[in-house]
């Protein structure tokens, strides 16, 4: 039900929005009825939590994914989930604070999983702890050279840590990897030439709330 509802809502085309509404409806009555069926499984929370959580309605998943925290604190697909919650459903600093703290966590259980690496590596970007997320991402790009994303978050990196020779040269990595994005890296290598940093964004996103830096 949960893939099959996330699969119907989310249908750009040919689904009416009161067939979208009939199944989240469904699979909500679906996942009320399964947790309380299996109130120590945590599965049932962790599919509710997470099919909440992509359609941003976040005080509707946080109670799921808290009690999925409460039965597995170590299993890195609830660790991921709820940080993202804490991130981008967040109502105070300190629920950014505990994300990467919960991202931190996941990564010292499996420092070598790429999603661990790269989750953490946001988690720090978006704390401004810009020093310890160069580090993380260089070792990302060593292994995964293909990794535009975390390539484009460490020449982000590079420029708030005042090193704009290094963020250039990265941004030209990004832009001959991937041509359709060549006139806006040409134009942040122009800014940071300039002294502008182009990663600053004039109001928090929620591209910034996804650890992401401006732009990408």
């Amino acid at each position: 039900m949960y893939s099959c509802a996330e699969q119907v809502i989310g249908a750009q085309q040919g689904v009416t929005n009161d067939v979208k509404l009939a199944y989240y409806q469904l699979a909500s009555d679906a996942f009320t009825t399964q947790t309380k069926m299996t109130p120590n499984d945590l599965r049932g929370y962790l599919f509710a939590g997470s099919f909440y959580n992509d359609l941003g309605q976040w005080s509707v998943a946080l109670p799921y994914l808290t009690r999925a925290y409460q039965l597995s604190p170590v299993k890195q697909s609830v660790l991921f989930a709820l940080a993202q919650n804490d991130i981008n459903g967040a109502t105070a600093a300190a629920s950014t604070t505990d994300a990467v703290a919960l991202l931190a966590k996941a990564y010292n259980e499996a420092p070598d999983y790429p999603q661990a690496q790269t989750s953490y590596a946001q988690g720090l970007f978006i704390t401004k702890q810009y020093a310890a997320a160069q580090a993380l991402l260089q070792k990302i790009i060593t292994a995964t050279p293909t990794d535009l994303q975390s390539t484009m978050m460490l020449a982000a990196s590079d420029e708030y840590l005042k090193q704009p020779a290094a963020a250039i040269a990265l941004l030209q990595v990004v832009a001959s990897s991937s041509p359709s994005d060549a006139p806006t890296i040409a134009k942040y290598e122009s800014q940071i030439k300039q002294g502008i940093n182009p990663f600053i964004s004039p109001a928090t996103s929620a591209a910034g709330a996804a650890g992401t830096p401006a732009g990408q």
